[in-house]
């Protein structure tokens, strides 16, 4: 044991340097987005079509496919694809990150209840 940690420790341990690339790639994202964003103009249009993408995708994650058993496929792909086509690249930014940051956040939080159909079962109680 060193450390605190057992020797058979199978935890994934991240350099300072990769830790400093992370940090960097962030900030470039950060800095990207923000010009993406300095550079639309707001109209009733663009405003309206970016809040419909951003619950769309909100609602994508809230409700994911059951595909197999324990086996669930998320659907932003296609909000967040529509929105591609749709809106200008700010705009794009906007609705990913406000409707991505909605839905992580109400399953963090529990700010949203699943309710499991029981198509199966006979009613019988």
């Amino acid at each position: 044991m060193r450390g605190g940690l057992p020797e058979n420790d199978t935890r994934i341990k991240a350099s300072p340097v990769l830790w400093v690339m992370i940090g960097m790639v962030v900030a470039g994202g950060a800095v990207w987005s923000a010009y993406l964003v300095s550079q639309l103009e707001l109209d009733v249009e663009f405003v309206a079509s970016t809040s419909l993408l951003a619950a769309l995708v909100m609602v994508a994650g809230l409700f994911p496919i059951p595909v197999a058993p324990r086996v669930k496929a998320g659907m932003t792909t296609a909000p967040l694809f529509a929105a591609a086509l749709v809106l200008p690249p700010g705009g794009v930014v906007i609705a990913a990150v406000v409707g991505g940051l909605t839905y992580q956040a109400a399953l963090r939080f529990r700010l949203f209840t699943r309710y499991e159909s029981n198509l199966n079962s006979s009613g019988d109680t």
